[in-house]
């Protein structure tokens, strides 16, 4: 006696399936027998695949189906399609010469993230921007491009976009702001941004902050470089933006660093670790990269060696690298994760010496940042792999 594999599975009815195709003519297609037979097994994969359109299952056959499922696409693409505004068309007298009609016209530009200026190229139609992709010729994007980039595009259409001054809710001018300013300046003024790198931009409200001598600058971002700056600190005495060369690394060690994808520069990064971590590469040394990281993160899937950890760990095995490299720190004690690569990843650091590599995720706290870069100076990398440059984020009002 042959015994059922899947004794949980309902049976496909032939006679369901036979009164399921009386009447119908032309060519029709399932992709299973379980699609033609409505079966509970692919109305579930239907419930998990597109779980708002499957309320629409026991209403449409699977063709209607697919059809609302691509109107709904379709109808995605059609966000910045608004109606132009009636008004009269005049024939240029003597048109720009950059201007083609049905040709796309391109401008160089920034696309500013996290404070970090981003070189782009913005085409556009008729005077809309449609597109934005990386700039072949800045040093950061180098052509390439990420999500938040592609992303962008839709914040000049976006319809809750602040297109006026408020004011506590209520609609307002800069003339009053301007006439309430004297007022404000005696209890002192507070402006409140995200990361600014621009010199132009902090010296105009530096200009601002003249006018009142009490007022003080504020910013903010869930993601900053808080950590990096004072482990830096912590290491030098004074803050620093670290730049990375992976064109030179031929060994990394990432602590919960994801810089092919957080990191200001990771367009640029992700370039150079690419070119360098294949197996024919131009000096013909293929990178290794370690990864310690507490969640899935695109560094870690591309990282050759991979531990996943609690985050709250990487210090402790931070600190036991360390030891191992000569840097004048106490190893913990207590138990370390990952054991079995202490040894072998001491020797692989040291063995490549000043094309060693080694860096610090944001979400860590300073000691490990600071650690990182007593690693590196232990192992002579400091102007080889890692740059140290003045922070980028221009903040007057920081100690």
């Amino acid at each position: 006696m042959t015994q059922d594999k899947y004794p949980d599975r309902k049976r496909l009815d032939l006679e369901e399936m036979r009164q399921e195709l009386v009447g119908k003519t032309g060519k029709s297609y399932w992709r299973s027998l379980d699609e033609l037979a409505k079966s509970d097994d692919f109305e579930e994969l239907v419930r998990q695949e597109f779980p708002r359109q499957a309320s629409l299952l026991g209403s449409l056959n699977r063709r209607d189906f697919l059809k609302v499922l691509g109107a709904s696409l379709a109808m995605a693409g059609l966000t910045a399609c608004a109606p132009q505004a009636n008004e009269k068309i005049l024939p240029y007298t003597k048109p720009p010469e950059e201007l083609v009609p049905g040709r796309s016209l391109y401008y160089a530009s920034a696309q500013v993230h996290n404070g970090y200026a981003r070189g782009v190229l913005i085409e556009t139609t008729t005077g809309r921007p449609i597109k934005i992709e990386g700039n072949p010729q800045h040093p950061d994007s180098q052509g390439a491009t990420d999500v938040f980039m592609q992303a962008s595009i839709l914040d000049l259409y976006d319809p809750e976009r602040a297109q006026a001054v408020s004011n506590a809710g209520a609609a307002a001018t800069w003339d009053d702001f301007a006439a309430a300013a004297p007022a404000m300046a005696q209890d002192g003024l507070r402006i409140l941004s995200g990361p600014v790198t621009s010199p132009s931009l902090t010296a105009q409200i530096q200009a601002l902050l003249d006018t009142s001598p009490g007022s003080v600058w504020y910013q903010y971002s869930p993601v900053g470089r808080g950590n990096t700056y004072a482990g830096a600190a912590m290491a030098f005495g004074e803050p620093f933006e670290p730049l990375y060369n992976f064109a030179n690394a031929e060994v990394i060690l990432s602590l919960d660093c994801d810089f092919l994808f957080m990191e200001p520069g990771h367009l640029r990064y992700s370039r150079d670790f690419s070119a360098r971590h294949r197996p024919i590469s131009a000096d013909g040394i293929m990178s290794r990269l370690y990864m310690l990281e507490g969640s899935s993160t695109l560094t870690g899937s591309n990282a050759d060696h991979r531990l996943a950890v609690n985050p709250a760990q990487v210090e402790a095995f931070a600190r036991a690298i360390a030891a191992r490299l000569g840097v004048g720190v106490e190893a913990p004690t207590g138990e370390v994760p990952g054991q079995d690569w202490l040894e072998p990843l001491a020797a692989d650091l040291q063995r490549a010496g000043a094309a060693a590599l080694v860096l610090a995720g944001e979400r860590q706290p300073p000691a490990v940042h600071a650690l990182a870069h007593a690693m590196n100076q232990a192992l002579g990398s400091i102007g080889s792999t890692v740059t140290l440059l003045p922070p980028a984020t221009l903040n007057p009002g920081d100690p």
